[in-house]
């Protein structure tokens, strides 16, 4: 018997929704990005969640991963994931349904350049001349802010300076 609570729900109320699913300290189920709204609410109908209790992004290089954090009932904290395009990283925002929401999609949208279709715009986290997403794995660090050197040596290839 399957023990992941996500994949009991999914496999039983939709069969053919979820891709791939993984254990560990945070089991979680992966659904393509037009059945993630679906399997979100779905989840939080059958397995006691009020809401999502996080939502984590990642550049993985290839694609943008994006994870719903859902704690369920039994206490166990579940993920929905989906993966996003590098080029155009793009999802409707579920703020208006969970409020809470909207600052975690806000801080994924200067931190990682995801829009969340619907959202509210501005500036969260970052100041307003800030240019790029610190978290993609192609930012380029600038040398300096405001008359602050930045100098250290880059920790990836990639973050080398032209």
């Amino acid at each position: 018997m399957e023990n992941n609570l996500l994949v009991r729900i999914l496999r039983d109320a939709a069969p053919g929704l979820m891709k791939a699913s993984g254990g560990g300290a945070w089991p979680w189920v992966h659904v393509e990005l037009s059945a993630l709204e679906r399997t979100i609410k779905l989840v939080c109908e059958r397995a006691g969640v009020k809401a999502p209790c996080a939502l984590v992004g990642r550049d993985t290089g290839q694609e943008i991963e994006l994870t719903y954090m859902l704690r369920c009932a039994d206490g166990v904290v579940y993920g929905v994931r989906t993966q996003l395009s590098r080029n155009a990283p793009r999802v409707p925002s579920l703020a208006a349904q969970w409020p809470a929401l909207e600052y975690h999609e806000r801080e994924l949208t200067e931190l990682l350049g995801i829009a969340f279709e619907g959202a509210a715009q501005g500036r969260f986290l970052l100041p307003e001349e800030w240019v790029g997403q610190p978290l993609r794995k192609d930012y380029v660090y600038p040398e300096n802010y405001k008359g602050v050197e930045h100098r250290r040596t880059p920790l990836r290839k990639e973050h080398q300076r032209p």
